[in-house]
């Protein structure tokens, strides 16, 4: 398939883009556009491209400045190889054409919706079960042959509900559930998943405890003689403090 192959050029920034037969490529400022412009000359809704045949032709769309072609604005104009046009501060050149591979075709050329694809190929495998259920009952096998096949495939798995992952399991005793499998699993909630403190740690949070104790009770000692000091100017605060000490003593 033969597509053209077209470079916008604004302010020296390139954006190459193709325009493939059926494509109708709109030119403008809007992000709507096939192909945004950012020009501030270029209006939202500037011109458009499209192949006519084997001829590419551009056409304006009522624009405030335009499209300029070979110098002169154009309504529309038929562009060969090489040729280019102006829209504001933008070139746009047609290069050449060039060679894409064809579109993937129609997976579903009927039109039939995903849900009608869907049951009609669940009716075609339940057919193909059905037709290879019909085959082993017409041919069945051997008794020796059965007999192996049957120790190859191993026991058929006891009906049941699968086994818990160990997270699962602690998941569902934290919750209040009851289960049988992996027993053993502690529950976070379990005094056994506590981090004992070291020595060390509680001997400095004892130290800091009593700072804080011994540190508080210096302050409210000294506010309340700064308290009495203020409401009786008269008090001796050091005669005080000696008449403590003989208390202590």
């Amino acid at each position: 398939m033969q597509v053209a192959r077209l470079v916008a050029s604004t302010h020296g920034r390139r954006q190459p883009f193709d325009v493939r037969p059926g494509d109708v490529h709109t030119l403008g400022r809007s992000s709507q556009c096939t192909v945004p412009i950012d020009d501030v000359k270029v209006s939202r809704q500037h011109c458009l491209l499209r192949l006519a045949g084997q001829h590419l032709v551009v056409e304006d769309l009522d624009s405030g400045n335009g499209v300029k072609f070979r110098g002169q604005r154009v309504a529309n104009a038929t562009l060969q190889p090489g040729d280019g046009f102006h829209i504001g501060y933008t070139f746009v050149q047609f290069e050449g054409w060039r060679t894409a591979p064809d579109p993937a075709p129609d997976r579903n050329p009927s039109g039939a919706s995903a849900a009608d694809l869907e049951t009609a190929d669940d009716f075609e495998i339940a057919a193909a079960a059905a037709a290879l259920d019909a085959a082993a009952a017409a041919h069945p096998l051997p008794p020796g042959l059965e007999v192996a096949a049957s120790a190859a495939a191993g026991p058929t798995p006891a009906a049941g509900p699968p086994p818990r992952s160990p997270l699962a399991a602690a998941t569902a005793q934290t919750a209040g559930e009851p289960f049988d499998d992996y027993a053993d699993v502690a529950s976070p909630r379990t005094p056994s998943m506590r981090r004992q403190a070291s020595p060390q740690k509680r001997l400095a949070a004892r130290l800091v405890a009593e700072l804080i104790v011994f540190t508080t009770i210096w302050a409210v000692g000294i506010a309340l003689l700064l308290v009495l000091k203020v409401m009786s100017p008269s008090c001796d605060i050091y005669r005080l403090l000696d008449w403590l000490r003989s208390l202590r003593g």
